[in-house]
């Protein structure tokens, strides 16, 4: 097994992203509260998820027989964010198995981490629904982007 982790990373601290996207905070972010609703902390996740994956190599298009799956998403909610505002979302990699990927995140505004999240993504034969190998290719875009690892 091709296996290499990275799972004692601070995902709070911005030093340890390679990868950067923005969003911004908006109004229907909110809950009756005044702050970022839960729900939204995923949303800015799925930003620097979609980036960072589209950054990797073309986009999927629909007929695609091979691609990477979210298969799990976990959220921890630091500190609450608020209107008006922007996020700037850091992602990199915990970990590559056979098939399947860990991304990392944190979630910060003005600096501050208000939130971090963990996807696992399995390397996917979309027409069976099989989980497959990664190929070495794939692995080899995904590795520079676990810092601190020996690639």
């Amino acid at each position: 097994m091709n296996e290499k982790s990275d799972a004692t990373v601070d995902l709070a601290n911005a030093d340890n992203f390679p990868f950067w996207s923005h969003d911004r905070i908006r109004f229907a972010d909110l809950d009756l509260n005044g702050h970022v609703n839960n729900i939204s902390f995923g949303v800015y996740c799925e930003t620097g998820r979609v980036e960072f994956r589209e950054s990797l190599t073309e986009r999927s298009k629909p007929g695609d027989k091979t691609d990477f799956v979210v298969v799990k998403v976990t959220l921890t909610y630091l500190r609450q964010g608020y209107y008006p505002g922007n996020v700037e979302i850091g992602t990199r990699v915990l970990k590559l198995g056979n098939s399947s990927c860990t991304i990392g995140q944190g979630i910060f505004c003005d600096g501050v981490c208000i939130g971090t999240g963990e996807t696992i993504w399995v390397y996917t034969d979309t027409a069976k629904g099989k989980s497959l190998p990664m190929p070495d290719n794939m692995r080899d875009l995904l590795t520079p982007f676990m810092r601190g690892q020996d690639a």
